[in-house]
């Protein structure tokens, strides 16, 4: 059935103001923002003051990853009504609402926890004021594994070389737990040991990573399980001990 359409008059104003009401003849909520004085409205009489009708606006909800890949069959929550992402709720009511997503999700046998919403908020359960149609995005991230070598050119294994990721170093080689995400990886570009002889000094020159660039410190991105190695030419500095007399 459609609504009842009530004529009303607004006090100072010399012209009909159009309400909606509900099947049995009762004012439907107004939008907070506008207008909500006097009493309830039979149908076809007067007031002093006008109801107005609420708006419904369409409300999408979205999953992602941190790193940009979407996720979908996520639960989440809108008023406590459960639904799967990604979904757009149609007739969504013009007021304040309540949107929940689950905390952690299960996502290619890794876990996934919420990060924050598009706009930074990292409230979960996020109050939501609609006033217009509107998209929301939820993000997740993972912690992955970062496993950091460091060679020579010739593929020897170099221990106990000092590594640092995001301002925290290591001892190469060495697996980091590191969340999912931008990170900076610096190695050393020269250090010293010694020789398997009294008087020998190997020195050891930085010289690319394993696909081939040479920046460093290094801005890897990760989203998944990794493996990055740092090359190094070994050389013969100084050979037989120094003379330090005159």
């Amino acid at each position: 059935m459609l609504p009842h359409i009530c004529i009303l008059w607004k006090k100072k104003i010399d012209y009909p103001q159009t309400v909606w009401l509900d099947d049995d003849g009762n004012r439907l909520p107004t939008y907070v923002n506008e207008t909500d004085y006097g009493s309830n409205c039979d149908n076809g009489t007067l007031a002093s003051e006008t109801w107005f009708p609420r708006r419904h606006y369409n409300l999408t909800v979205k999953t992602f990853t941190a790193s940009g890949s979407e996720i979908s069959d996520v639960k989440m929550w809108l008023d406590g009504g459960l639904n799967y992402s990604p979904i757009i709720a149609h007739d969504v009511t013009a007021e304040t609402h309540n949107v929940e997503v689950e905390p952690t999700i299960c996502l290619d046998g890794c876990e996934y926890r919420f990060l924050r919403w598009e706009d930074n908020s990292t409230s979960n359960p996020r109050r939501l004021h609609i006033h217009d149609n509107k998209t929301i995005t939820a993000y997740y991230y993972t912690q992955l594994n970062l496993r950091i070598q460091t060679r020579t050119l010739g593929e020897t294994e170099i221990e106990g070389v000092q590594v640092w990721v995001d301002d925290s170093y290591y001892l190469s080689p060495v697996n980091v737990t590191i969340d999912e995400g931008n990170h900076k990886i610096e190695v050393p570009s020269i250090f010293f040991r010694s020789g398997p002889q009294p008087g020998t000094t190997w020195k050891y020159t930085f010289k690319h990573w394993e696909n081939g660039s040479t920046a460093n410190p290094r801005n890897l991105f990760l989203n998944e399980n990794t493996t990055i190695t740092a090359y190094y030419r070994k050389k013969l500095e100084w050979w037989g001990p120094l003379n330090t007399q005159s």
